[in-house]
């Protein structure tokens, strides 16, 4: 069965299915499906001018041509197309996978009579996590004056969602933010920093529309995850001499990027709007968007668009008052802001 119709049986099943309410990643909130246009939502052509104006930033081009694919291109599309047809043992050699801490901690914060000594406890004994805590902390934004024999005060201090947040931050860093090798060393970073950006913009956006605030910044978060085993694979390839040029292949590639996005949100065992949401952004997907996945088709349009600004590949529109300039210049503020941190 093809990953389409799996993806298509599992959301037409999911319409019915109960899911487990142990699941980690749930927070105890529904998203409803959205029954009229409440968002603004970017027209195909400006989203498809921006996401090749990123796809060219991203690999570091600057022009795409109408090209057969070549050796290095068709190597890279083979590689990542065997991924599908992989037995489920060896897929799941393929897919990252979170720290066994990760997903205690989530259980725990989404329980409504937790103890923060025990989230405390946890956190003691992850030694990264615990020194993003109290980095958080003691940043400006926060201003805590935080120490490790405080742990507990500190966690109070800060909330549940500013705790949920930085625990999965601690978790995908080191997952997406690899930087060895030719194509790692220029793209990696960028994978990181865009899916941070999309995260916060979801965030604000679902706020703004009351939905679930943590579960719009997962989704940001989560939802490029397929385009760091796109830049391993590339990076596997040892045959440089070709380069990534041709428009055929940036389509391909990206139409996979999304698919391992929805592969891996599956793998992991997120909630059924989460990963929705990632699946609706594909181009398989024809039908009415949930509210999450507007949510984060506007988050992630207006991020590629910022980050584009701020390099010189996308001329500001400044004061135009379209509809997508509206929005973007909402947004823009808090972008600025965390582009500066």
């Amino acid at each position: 069965m093809s990953l389409f119709k799996q993806l298509k049986s599992f959301f037409i099943s999911g319409r019915k299915r109960r899911y487990s309410a142990s699941s980690p990643f749930d927070s105890g909130r529904s998203i409803n499906r959205y029954t009229e246009h409440s968002l603004y939502w970017p027209d195909t052509t400006l989203y498809q001018e921006l996401e090749q104006s990123y796809y060219q930033y991203f690999i570091g081009v600057n022009t795409l041509m109408e090209l057969e694919l070549n050796d290095f291109e068709q190597d890279v599309l083979q590689r990542l197309e065997n991924i599908f047809q992989q037995n489920s043992q060896a897929l799941a050699e393929q897919i990252p996978r979170l720290p066994d801490i990760t997903p205690k901690l989530l259980h725990l914060l989404r329980t409504r009579d937790f103890h923060w000594k025990d989230i405390a406890a946890l956190i003691l004994r992850d030694p990264v996590l615990l020194l993003e805590v109290l980095k958080l902390a003691n940043s400006s934004r926060f201003n805590l004056q935080a120490s490790e024999d405080k742990l507990e005060h500190v966690l109070v201090q800060l909330g549940v969602l500013e705790v949920k947040k930085v625990v999965m931050k601690t978790a995908l860093k080191p997952i997406m933010l690899i930087e060895s090798g030719y194509f790692l060393k220029h793209s990696g970073c960028k994978i990181w920093e865009h899916s941070v950006k999309t995260a916060s913009a979801c965030q604000l956006i679902a706020q703004k529309q009351k939905q679930e605030p943590f579960d719009a910044y997962l989704t940001g978060l989560l939802h490029n995850l397929g385009m760091t085993i796109v830049v391993q694979t590339m990076n596997s390839v040892q045959d440089l001499r070709d380069a990534p040029r041709s428009l055929l292949f940036k389509g391909r590639l990206l139409k996979l990027s999304k698919r391992l996005s929805v592969l891996i949100a599956q793998n992991w065992g997120l909630q059924q709007p989460i990963v929705q949401a990632i699946f609706e952004q594909t181009d398989e997907f024809t039908e009415h968007k949930s509210v999450l996945g507007q949510i984060l088709y506007q988050a992630n349009t207006v991020c590629m668009q910022h980050t584009l600004e701020s390099v010189g590949r996308w001329p500001s529109a400044g004061n135009s008052e379209t509809t997508a300039q509206m929005a973007y210049n909402r947004l823009k503020p808090e972008l600025d802001a965390l582009t500066a941190n």
